[in-house]
């Protein structure tokens, strides 16, 4: 597993009534069945890949662009077969707020009653209100919105973004806050403003902009409801464990270990399985509050069993690197974001190499079997 320090500065939508119309010749499959298959192919870097609740077809968030003058580029929530073929339905700005355009939606969850959460970034969603938040809306009539959370706020430190947003019930959304602090990648240099992942967080749509940490989450980098509203999984920086908390009696456990130096993130559990992404590469900082985590370019899927304690990785033809992967239902099926290994050479000018960086190349979704 390779650790890379970044000094950079880490800086961490169109719903229609009707579904979304088809080209003359949609696609009623993937390009390639090939295992495993790729389901998306535009550009703008699809992310955050979810399974509606039947099982047979995705949400997502991706990039749309064109659309003439006023619509260049905004982030969209999308639809897709989990067989591979044309877009259902798209969620934009356009329809969910009628009077603006060009805004961005990701980091979509559904409840099982069937209620969209996601988050909202570009002008602000109602008077009054930041530019950023995390809006809840029926599933059916996005424009119906409500707004949970918006950023940046002041809890127990200054929470400025958010990378990960789940349902743990019809009342609850858990999500990952994010902070910034300053970084000095070497002495005597500028300090750089770094954005990490601080903590796990509990809102009520129907409590507008309060927001609670949950104890002992200090750092953690990923969380997915478990097999209760009153349990969640997650992960914490530069740690090899995989937690479980009850969230009413505050007891928590470790469900499985990869052991030091492995750092795990991106859990996700369904059908009493846990999926997770280890090895790879990620990006850590030691500031002055301890270590943390930024985005990470990606790893390794892992499926865990916690009954058994058996973690299999899932082997692909080609190497890749994969981020927030998610089961499907039924547990027997995974996606997420995919992206393949590139090599990277950096020579000196006369023919010697440096060093040879290992990166990932554009990301797409990707949907494989669970082992």
């Amino acid at each position: 597993m390779k650790r890379t320090p970044a000094f950079l500065l880490l800086l961490a939508a169109c719903s229609h009534s009707e579904p979304f119309t088809a080209p003359d010749d949609p696609l009623d499959g993937p390009f390639s069945p090939a295992a495993p298959v790729r389901l998306t192919y535009a550009d703008g870097g699809p992310t955050a890949p979810i399974w509606m609740s039947g099982g047979d077809s995705i949400l997502y968030s991706y990039t749309r662009r064109g659309g003439g003058f006023a619509v260049e580029q905004e982030g969209c929530l999308a639809i897709l077969p989990t067989g591979g073929g044309s877009i259902r339905r798209e969620i934009c700005s356009r329809s969910v707020f009628p009077v603006q355009a060009g805004d961005f939606f990701d980091l979509p969850a559904l409840s099982a009653g069937g209620r969209l959460a996601f988050f909202h970034d570009g002008q602000p969603a109602a008077e009054g209100t930041a530019a950023e938040a995390i809006l809840a809306a029926p599933f059916a009539t996005p424009s119906g919105y409500a707004v949970v959370r918006t950023f940046p706020f002041q809890g127990d430190v200054f929470y400025v973004g958010v990378t990960s947003i789940r349902w743990l019930d019809e009342s609850r959304i858990a999500f990952v806050g994010t902070a910034e602090e300053l970084f000095s990648p070497c002495p005597g240099c500028d300090p750089l403003l770094v954005r990490y992942d601080r903590a796990i967080l509990l809102a009520d749509p129907a409590a507008p902009q309060a927001a609670t940490v949950v104890p002992g989450t200090l750092f953690a980098t990923s969380v997915s409801p478990g097999e209760s509203p009153d349990v969640i999984y997650y992960t914490i920086a530069n740690d090899s464990r995989i937690y479980r908390q009850n969230l009413s009696s505050g007891a928590v456990a470790t469900v499985h270990d990869f052991g030091a130096p492995t750092i795990v993130r991106d859990v996700s559990w369904a059908d009493g399985r846990l999926v997770a992404i280890a090895d790879g590469s990620v990006r850590l900082f030691e500031l002055g509050i301890g270590v943390v985590q930024s985005q990470n370019p990606g790893g390794t899927i892992y499926v865990i069993d916690p009954g058994s304690g058996l973690a299999q990785a899932v082997a692909t033809p080609q190497p890749m690197w994969f981020r927030r992967p998610a089961l499907s239902p039924d547990g027997n099926s995974i996606v997420a974001e995919g992206a393949a290994l590139q090599i990277d050479q950096i020579g000196d000018g006369s023919g010697g190499i440096l060093r040879v960086d290992t990166i990932p190349g554009p990301s797409a979704i990707w949907r494989l079997a669970a082992p």
